[in-house]
């Protein structure tokens, strides 16, 4: 019985001792990868180290900045197609956590400030937005929450004040604000209301004081504002004609330099 033992103890050594040759960057016959890896880029820094079975990746992977320090921390499971990554800044703080599923971004990442806090969750799906996010204050307590549907934003969108005080409420069609919206004092009293548009305001929009008495009204169509003064206008107004301005004055720039620094006729 003895003999049997010593005998399977040396034939484990053996084969022990085969395998420790191997290391690192060893690969079969067929060209798998199989036992510890270490890959260098032409630098000779490393960018990875792990170990691998018939090629796949096994267990704890880590990966490496070109300054030596750890970019991430992986491990793989499920034959390597689900991996739970821990992902580092440059200084070595944790910056997200989450999963990836045959090499894409899937269910909830959480992302970190430099100090440690949350600051925000998204979820995935096969790579893609799908589903709830979040932002979070320092004290964490929300900022907003919106919903992603295939990439896009679609559904109830709220962002609220420091203090938890809801501060916005409306919603998304295909990324653009659609439907009604309300906005809030801190106090909890609605500050207006109206309905927008493929992103732009529309229709009567009413305003209130903060002890909640009516303060004015507003009238929009396709986010242009109506009314006795034509100087007033929206946000949306003042954006369209800064971009307006900014295509002039590329177009004068060019005529410039198309006529040797001289305006042709109509461009002033």
């Amino acid at each position: 019985m003895k003999e049997i033992i010593l005998s399977l103890i040396i034939i484990a050594s053996l084969a022990l001792g085969s395998y420790a040759q191997r290391e690192p960057n060893y690969s079969d016959e067929q060209g798998k990868k199989q036992g510890f890896w270490r890959k260098r880029n032409e630098d000779n820094r490393k960018v990875y180290e792990g170990h691998f079975v018939d090629d796949i990746p096994t267990g704890k992977f880590t990966y490496f900045y070109s300054s030596g320090t750890v970019k991430s921390v992986t491990y793989f499971s499920n034959n390597g197609k689900l991996a739970r990554a821990t992902m580092y800044t440059i200084g070595g703080k944790i910056s997200a956590t989450g999963n990836y599923i045959n090499q894409k971004r899937d269910s909830i990442w959480t992302f970190y400030s430099e100090q440690g806090k949350k600051i925000s969750t998204e979820t995935y799906v096969n790579g893609i937005k799908h589903g709830t996010a979040k932002v979070y204050y320092p004290n964490g307590n929300l900022v907003e929450k919106k919903e992603w549907v295939n990439g896009k934003l679609n559904g109830p969108f709220t962002k609220y004040f420091n203090n938890g005080q809801v501060r916005y409420t409306c919603a998304y069609l295909d990324d653009k604000v659609h439907g009604k919206a309300l906005i809030y004092f801190s106090n909890g009293r609605v500050y207006a209301t109206g309905v927008y548009k493929n992103d732009l305001k529309d229709g009567t929009w009413v305003y209130y004081k903060k002890d909640g008495s009516l303060d004015h009204k507003e009238q929009y169509a396709n986010g242009r504002l109506y009314g006795d003064d034509p100087n007033v206008i929206t946000q949306e107004q003042a954006e369209e004609e800064r971009k307006k301005y900014q295509e002039s004055s590329g177009n004068r720039q060019q005529n410039m330099y198309n006529n040797g620094g001289n305006f042709s006729p109509g461009t002033r």
